[in-house]
């Protein structure tokens, strides 16, 4: 909430500074999430170079930082390799954010994030630095973090996908801005578990779940296109491309853990899916068929049940103001009829489908394969219409 402006401030119980400047760095939050990632030259920036052209202006003149109690106060939890990709975004946006905590409990990941912020401290080649110096505090425990939350407006998460809904449960009820890494739970106990915090009404914190992919340019681009293809009725979207890389404690191999392939990498892909139709999949008659257990079989340690290495999605979608009402009518498929595309419900309150309304639905096909390595095209999105055909090529950014 705000307050207005009095000559002495009223101040919030759990921060040290006027309401009124906790609402503007919230906003100021959430705009910063809101902004388009750094473009594809300079991503990542850990691998091509730390200099963005974000902290410059049209001269090539470094801006200089707001002061400390101005700048966005933020947290990175997990210091992996996406939390020193998001380390190396942030830095990119220096004049208006401030990295003051690092959080991991792997050491050798907190070295790493603290090399990638001394690489925006260092000189540049015209002798100016860039930074100046500055050293976050870090810590191996969540629970040390937590007892600054009073001092943190952005919080982002990227530590292991399991995790992610324990530490929203443990940072929900603090008023900060959070960027959570995909996906957001990995179980229907855990999905249980947000809407219940959701629910709360001690529930406070802003949470903002990160699909980047929304914000590719390429489908920036093709979204951009929609209405040209007249009435959309086939989405396919494939993904050709190599195995996961390693991560700690091969957390990524665990199906438990991860939620299996189709949520830790694909979870973009289902997004993509919505965001391009405007619609929500029926999900009573999405179907599957899967393979495991085709990678990593060389490595020691197997998990019990591998994960998936490849597979195909089919879905049909359907206006999410009239999911009530096809619920009720499912209910009363079988499981052949179920199955066959041809057999989608109407999206109207009729208690049968009719082929006319049967020919308006939107169908969806998701095609993974992570055992091809040197595909032309890693992701390929194709968006069929009435009137055109429109496909588009994503630069890989997992």
């Amino acid at each position: 909430s705000t307050s207005t402006p009095t000559s002495t401030p009223t101040t919030a119980s759990h921060h040290n500074f006027p309401i009124e400047t906790k609402q503007r760095k919230a906003d100021s939050a959430n705009q910063f999430l809101k902004q388009p990632p750094p473009p594809p030259s300079i991503m990542p920036p850990n691998t091509q170079g730390f200099v963005t052209h974000h902290d410059r202006d049209d001269n090539g003149v470094v801006f200089p930082p707001h002061s400390d109690d101005q700048r966005i106060r933020c947290a990175i939890l997990g210091c992996g390799m996406m939390g020193q990709e998001h380390i190396s975004y942030v830095m990119g946006y220096s004049k208006d954010v401030r990295i003051n905590f690092l959080c991991d409990p792997h050491e050798p990941s907190l070295s790493k994030a603290r090399q990638i912020m001394d690489k925006f401290h260092s000189t540049s080649s015209n002798g100016a630095r860039f930074l100046e110096p500055h050293n976050p505090m870090a810590f191996n425990s969540q629970d040390e973090l937590l007892q600054h939350a009073a001092d943190i407006d952005l919080l982002v998460i990227a530590s292991p996908n399991y995790l992610h809904t324990p530490t929203l449960m443990q940072w929900g009820k603090h008023d900060l801005t959070i960027l959570v890494e995909k996906p957001v739970a990995v179980s229907q106990e855990q999905i249980d578990d947000l809407r219940q915090l959701s629910a709360d009404p001690a529930f406070a914190a802003r949470i903002w779940v990160a699909m980047e992919y929304r914000f590719i340019p390429a489908i920036a681009k093709l979204v951009s296109l929609i209405p040209a293809v007249g009435e959309i009725k086939m989405v396919t979207i494939r993904e050709n491309r190599y195995p996961f890389l390693h991560k700690i404690g091969k957390w990524n191999r665990d199906s438990k853990k991860t939620g299996d392939t189709l949520v830790e990498k694909c979870c973009h892909f289902f997004d993509l899916f919505r965001l391009i139709t405007g619609e929500e999949a029926n999900l009573s008659k999405v179907r599957a068929l899967a393979q495991r257990g085709l990678n990593y079989g060389q490595e020691k340690d197997q998990f019990d049940e591998p994960i998936i290495d490849s597979a195909f999605v089919t879905m049909p979608f359907q206006d999410p103001k009239s999911m009530g009402a096809s619920k009720q009518q499912t209910s009363s498929l079988s499981p052949d009829s179920a199955s066959s595309a041809s057999s989608v419900s109407s999206s109207s309150s009729s208690s049968s489908s009719s082929p006319e309304t049967n020919w308006r639905k939107i169908i969806g096909c998701l095609e993974l394969c992570m055992f091809a390595e040197g595909s032309r095209h890693q992701e390929e999105v194709i968006v069929t219409g009435t009137k055109v055909r429109g496909m588009r090529w994503i630069v890989p950014c997992d």
